[in-house]
C-alpha cells in the first residue's frame, strides 16, 4: 500500500492515493465457432487456425484455435466487449477470410467461416503461378519426382483432378483483410 500526505497550511493531513486490494489483468472473453476447410479430405481434428481481432485496421487481439474432428473452436482473448472484425487463417493454402462479430458479456458465438482452398504458392491470391505448380505436380503422390505437398490442395496424397478443380472453382479468389 501507498500512502502519501500533504499537510495544508491549518489542516488536517489528506490522502491523495490510497489503494487496498490485488489488481488483476482483464477479463477473458470466450470466442468460438466453426471453420470450413473447403475442399479439404484429410481429417480437421488438430488443425491449428490463427485469429485476428480488429477494430478497424488497428490490431486489437490474435489467438489461436485448435479444431475438432467437426471443425469447431474456441479461444480466449483479453479485448473487451464490442464490435470487431475477425480474420481466420489456416495457412497451407487456404485463403483467409473476416467476419464481424460482438462480444457481449464475455462471449462472442457462431463465429463462422468457409475458407476457400487453392492458394498453393501461399501468397494470398490463386492465380497462374498456383495453377503451373499443380500442373508440375499433377499425377503425383509423395514417393514421384514431382511431389509437392501443397498442390494436393485436398490432403489425399495424390495431385489429381480434384486437386485441380479446387484451384479452377477458387481462380483469383483473394486473402481478405481488414
Amino acid at each position: 500500500m501507498m500512502r502519501r500526505q500533504v499537510l495544508l497550511s491549518n489542516a488536517s493531513p489528506i490522502n491523495l492515493v490510497s489503494f487496498t486490494g490485488t489488481l488483476v489483468g482483464a477479463p477473458s472473453s470466450t470466442v468460438s465457432g466453426n471453420v470450413g476447410l473447403s475442399d479439404w479430405a484429410a481429417a480437421v481434428n488438430g488443425r491449428t487456425v490463427s485469429f485476428k481481432l480488429y477494430t478497424g485496421t488497428t490490431l486489437a487481439g490474435s489467438a489461436t484455435g485448435t479444431l475438432n474432428s467437426s471443425g469447431n473452436y474456441t479461444f480466449n482473448t483479453t479485448v473487451a466487449n464490442g464490435t470487431y472484425t475477425l480474420l481466420a487463417d489456416a495457412g497451407r493454402g487456404w485463403l483467409s477470410r473476416k467476419r464481424s462479430i460482438t462480444i457481449a458479456a464475455g462471449t462472442a458465438t457462431g463465429a463462422n467461416f468457409t475458407l476457400p482452398n487453392g492458394d498453393i504458392s501461399n501468397d494470398g491470391v490463386i492465380d497462374l503461378t498456383d495453377y503451373t505448380r499443380l500442373a508440375v505436380a499433377f499425377n503425383a503422390v509423395p514417393s514421384s519426382g514431382n511431389w509437392d505437398a501443397e498442390a494436393d490442395v485436398n490432403g489425399d496424397d495424390v495431385v489429381d483432378l480434384t486437386d485441380y478443380t479446387a484451384v479452377v472453382v477458387n481462380f483469383n479468389g483473394l486473402d481478405e483483410t481488414p
